[in-house]
């Protein structure tokens, strides 16, 4: 009996084994309503539909163009979405995915394909460009269908979002002229791709449309980015009124959104110093008045360029007009400006202009000019920058860091670096110049005087006020506070006179109707009210230096701080809006105004 019981166990057991080995795997229903949107050039969602029974996930298969496909994802449940980054600007990618489990795979869903570009929803379009390996006979719509002239940029006017893309290390002999307007959402974008030195732009010389290499006319929101140019033709003549880049309007138009950056703009003209030639140039021309809003020149070089680096003109904004139509919103900022033939900046006809972070070599190698300088502005703002190298014979006017020209109010200097030029600052005496401010700056070994005043006998401007400066002058060196011009109608406080070697500093020409009050001198005689003399025990002096890294500020020119026990601690006068911090960003005050630049 016992024996029958095993064997039918047995057969029991072996039944079971044989129904388990032929049982069919559960089917997996296939995804559905696969769907992809395009994120940006670089990145795609996607999402499908699926009941996820009898799933452990997905596997997600893409394929480039006409090729093949290969399985770019595994997803886990339950997600029935997937972001892909990293891909190719304007490229065509299909995708399809199935689901899986220990056991088998579903059916593959619906195919999907997308283009990586913005254009599938606004009809932007990007344009790539190489100078050697391009084609014109290609579409021009991707690296590998590139167009070889700028002959084919220069037939179009480009729309919202559209991009044009030149390859580094081309080289194109000719004019860029670029025409047509995005939107604010959509600026139109002109930059380079692929690794390497900025594509060149050589414009010859050439004198035709507007007489520069690469050209902007009546085009709003534009962005361009990383080009270099030229434009000569190999002389050291004059060539005609040639620029590097210029944008003009001339339509009567309010043009908004035009950056300028990263852009190396040098061998324009030839040895020449007129202001009709030159770097970088945006201005607004034609009858009727037109003007920029939100114009940005940032983090670009200019170097060996006749005329002028940057500059900004128009006839529309005239402080002598009875209404104005200035720029607005202009930021000039980061740049590496000289040599330059005239002037390093011009900053004009711009109200609430904010000019930073510069730096300013050279300037007027072949005539006077100071480096920079405002003219038709109100509430224009030089802060940040650094200029050295403006030299000539004493006695040539006009050869100083920085400026506060005439046909100007409320310009306010400040927190700049001045050395190795004939003067530091200027202010010029002329009419209309309202209210002009110059305070917290450093200046070291300017060579000829520490201030220039403009036209001698002009009585014109309002009175101005230069507070907590610091003027450094080094043994050896021959100059005096005010050498060629008679200052005017100012107020002085808080300021440092230094002088290295014994009574080595001298005044120069007689102040008219100007205020001294608490002022520090070093080896100069002193002036006015509550006037400290002696060392005034700066960290250590005479080690500005030049080309200064506005990056690590504040710990930029820290030779020029008190040390503990100076004598300009606590002994300097309270002025009102005084921009409450000092040239290291110190609140102000500490206790009682210091004198100089820091407060301790």
């Amino acid at each position: 009996m016992l024996k029958k019981l095993i064997i039918v166990a047995v057969l029991l057991i072996l039944a079971a084994c044989s129904k388990s080995d032929t049982e069919e795997p559960q089917t997996i229903e296939a995804p559905a309503s696969l769907s992809a949107t395009v994120i940006s050039e670089t990145e795609v969602d996607l999402s499908w539909n699926h009941n996820q029974s009898n799933t452990t996930g997905y596997k997600l298969e893409r394929k480039k163009g006409s090729g093949s496909y290969s399985q770019i994802a595994l997803i886990d449940l339950p997600s029935s979405t997937f972001n892909n980054v990293g891909l190719i600007a304007n490229q065509e990618y299909t995708y399809r995915i199935r689901a899986y489990n220990s056991q088998d795979n579903s059916a593959y869903s619906n195919e999907v394909s997308i283009v990586t570009t913005l254009g599938n929803q606004s009809g932007a379009k990007t344009y790539y460009l190489d100078s050697v390996d391009g084609d014109d006979n290609n579409l021009g719509t991707n690296e590998a269908s590139a167009w070889q002239s700028i002959s084919k940029v220069n037939a179009l006017t480009f729309s919202a979002g559209d991009k044009i893309l030149f390859k580094s290390g081309s080289v194109w002999n000719g004019q860029l002229l670029l025409q047509g307007s995005g939107t604010n959402a959509m600026p139109i974008i002109v930059d380079k791709y692929g690794t390497g030195n900025k594509p060149i732009f050589n414009g010859g010389g050439t004198t035709a449309n507007d007489g520069t290499t690469v050209r902007l006319k009546n085009g709003a929101y534009w962005e361009i980015n990383n080009l270099e140019i030229t434009n000569t033709d190999g002389s050291n003549v004059q060539q005609g009124p040639i620029w590097g880049l210029r944008v003009i309007v001339d339509n009567g138009a309010e043009i908004n959104h035009i950056y300028i950056r990263d852009c190396y703009v040098h061998d324009v003209n030839g040895d020449v110093a007129g202001k009709d030639t030159g770097g970088i140039y945006v201005t607004a021309d034609g009858a009727s008045p037109a003007f920029y809003n939100d114009l940005k020149i940032e983090n670009n070089r200019i170097s060996n360029v006749g005329g002028l680096g940057i500059a900004t003109q128009s006839p529309h904004a005239s402080m002598n007009a009875s209404s104005r139509t200035p720029f607005l919103n202009v930021r000039i900022a980061g740049n590496t400006v000289g040599p330059t033939g005239r002037n390093n900046m011009i900053v004009r006809v711009s109200d609430d202009a904010i000019v930073e972070h510069n730096r300013l070599i050279n300037s007027s190698v072949f005539d006077k000019g100071h480096s920079v300088f405002n003219f038709n502005t109100i509430n224009c703002t030089m802060q940040y920058n650094e200029a050295y190298g403006n030299v000539g014979p004493q006695g040539v006017i006009d050869r100083g860091g920085f400026d506060a020209d005439y046909n100007c109010k409320d310009t306010t200097i400040q927190y700049n670096y001045s050395h190795d030029n004939n003067w530091g600052f200027a202010i010029m005496k002329k009419g209309i110049n309202d209210n002009v401010t110059i305070r917290y700056n450093i200046s070291e070994n300017d060579k000829i005087a520490v201030y220039f005043y403009g036209f001698e006998f002009e009585t014109g401007m309002t009175r101005a006020n230069v507070y907590n400066n610091v003027h450094y002058v080094e043994a050896g060196l021959d100059v005096k506070v005010f050498r060629d011009r008679t200052p005017f109608n100012t107020n002085f406080y808080n300021n440092i006179f230094h002088f290295e070697g014994n009574n080595a500093g001298a005044w120069g020409k007689e102040p008219n109707n100007c205020l001294f009050e608490n002022n520090a001198y070093y080896n100069i005689s002193p002036r006015g009210t509550g006037a400290i003399s002696g060392d005034p025990l700066f960290v250590a002096p005479n080690t500005g230096g030049q080309d200064i890294d506005w990056n690590n500020y504040p710990n930029v020119l820290t030779g020029y701080k008190l040390k503990a026990g100076s004598p300009c601690i606590n002994a300097g006068k309270v002025v009102a809006d005084n921009g409450n911090k000092d040239f290291w960003g110190n609140t102000l005050y500490n206790g009682n105004p210091d004198i100089g630049a820091h407060e301790f």
